[in-house]
């Protein structure tokens, strides 16, 4: 098999052959058909910080659909042709990811993707869709007929609000963008803001942040509902400062939001297959991976990448 393999942080990927996987104990094959990138990528390739989780010598790619075409004989709930996604965190990191053309999984870490869902879809879905899900569904809380605040209609935000739409949720966001703020009225938004602070007259009861700088989350305390709720998904801030007097006297709940499991991929592919959540997708050639990961570092990337392998 061929790939995309990582050697250190700070050195770029290196294409390269390995021997074709077998199906061993607890293991499955899958013949790669997209694998996406986001910046965990960019932060493993580029940052100091993250040295030491990804293992070297590893195929990159952490979103990956594909078509099993081996299985381990102890492996009785998947079979060779099922169409699966891997869910669990240590594909691309700890064992050979999805930026090649076969991946040995185990099957424990695999999600079933719909006949409805193509797998650039569901690539996507694997961290863009379950991450959003995460955040809306687990942490959020959701329940029909809220009254929810998106903020940022960005690579995560933009299925979000798709996710709260499905809820048949009343559905605001704030956007600073103008291309965005078009997309969130596009996707069923009720109205779009450009400051959170214009959140104020639509009595929310639940706000998702998917910005989280800071005066995001300040701003949010303000204007939501007495009794309501705040997720911080986004990354853009590590600290900040809120007032616990408001947090006090409003009695409300603030909660983190971070990664995702196999159920919610699972829930992501349901929401996609009945109420036709879809992520916006630009599709690459798997040679041009590391061009990709680069183009995801200079910023200005409208929703999310995923190599098509065929393509």
């Amino acid at each position: 098999m061929k790939g995309w393999m990582f050697e250190e942080v700070g050195k770029p990927l290196v294409l390269f052959e390995k021997p074709d996987p077998v199906a061993t104990e607890g293991n499955v094959v899958i013949e790669v058909k997209a694998c996406g990138t986001c910046h965990s990528d960019v932060d493993m390739l580029y940052n100091e910080a993250w040295r030491g989780i990804c293992q070297p010598n590893t195929y990159f790619g952490h979103e990956v659909a594909g078509v099993i075409i081996d299985v381990a004989d102890d492996v009785t709930n998947y079979k060779v042709g099922d169409r699966v996604a891997i869910g669990q965190f240590g594909v691309g990191f700890l064992y050979d990811g999805g930026f090649s053309d076969k991946c040995l999984v185990p099957a424990d870490h695999l999600v079933k993707i719909p006949d409805s869902v193509d797998f650039i879809q569901a690539a996507a879905g694997t961290d863009a869709g379950a991450t959003a899900y995460h955040g809306v569904v687990t942490q959020g809380c959701i329940k029909e007929g809220m009254k929810v605040g998106i903020i940022g209609v960005g690579g995560l935000g933009h299925v979000g609000l798709q996710i709260a739409k499905a809820y048949n949720c009343e559905v605001y966001a704030c956007e600073l963008k103008e291309e965005a703020r078009q997309l969130a009225l596009e996707l069923g938004a009720k109205e779009v803001v450009s400051d959170v602070k214009d959140f104020a007259p639509f009595e929310l009861d639940l706000i998702i942040d998917f910005c989280s700088t800071g005066s995001t989350l300040n701003s949010a305390i303000e204007v939501i509902n007495n009794g309501g709720r705040i997720v911080e998904v986004g990354g853009m801030a590590h600290e900040g400062n809120i007032s616990l007097f408001t947090l006090r006297a409003k009695q409300l709940t603030i909660v983190g939001s971070l990664g995702s499991n196999v159920n919610e991929i699972a829930g992501t592919y349901k929401l996609m297959d009945t109420h036709g959540v879809k992520i916006i997708a630009n599709e690459f050639k798997f040679e041009d991976v590391p061009k990709a990961i680069d183009r995801l570092r200079d910023g200005g990337v409208v929703g999310r990448l995923v190599c098509e392998m065929d393509k």
